[in-house]
């Protein structure tokens, strides 16, 4: 709030109409990034929601696996014991990823409060108050495009994550079908 009242009274003081083109423009080329910042949270959600049911169907498959063969008799019941575990890491570690990726972090928003109703009451430079408000606007949507690159950070991370545990799996699927094959 403090840093939008310091824009309005620097702004009441010095106005030009270059200085109020600029950020309204840079604003407006920035709303295609508006609608991804809300996609993002969603996908993510989506995401941790369909790791969430694949570790619950893998933990509750694992006891199945164990029943036949532990405790490990052959050193290829003991790297399938070894594989679970690594699946079961790398299932984590993409979870842990998302919900990184999900934390809800503190950005700044455009104020909106008394204040900026008293301010428009009482200023008769409307130009002036709108400049202000975008570049606030402004410096928050930059704030915010940093976080979200830290979410999608976290994201690719997740995806990576993603086909390391899936080739686990498979591999693991493989693995318990060989063994049924030595029995």
């Amino acid at each position: 709030m403090l840093k939008f009242l310091s824009h309005v009274r620097t702004l009441e003081t010095s106005y030009s109409s270059p200085e109020l083109d600029s950020p309204v423009v840079k604003f407006q080329e920035q709303a295609p990034y508006i609608e991804r910042f809300h996609k993002l949270d969603e996908k993510i959600s989506k995401f941790i929601n369909t790791v969430t049911i694949i570790i619950g169907v893998f933990v509750a498959a694992v006891p199945f696996v164990f029943k036949n063969h532990f405790p490990p008799k052959s050193f290829y019941e003991w790297l399938l014991i070894a594989l679970i575990f690594f699946t079961f890491v790398a299932l984590c570690s993409l979870w842990s990823f998302l919900f990184r990726a999900l934390k809800l972090v503190n950005v700044p928003r455009m104020p909106f409060n008394e204040e900026i109703v008293e301010l428009f009451k009482l200023n008769q430079n409307v130009n002036t108050i709108f400049f202000a408000l975008t570049k606030t606007c402004l410096n928050a949507f930059e704030e915010n495009k940093n976080v979200n690159a830290q979410k999608v950070k976290f994201l690719n991370k997740a995806y990576e994550d993603t086909v390391y545990a899936a080739s686990l799996i498979v591999v693991d699927l493989f693995w318990i079908v060989f063994l049924q094959f030595l029995k």
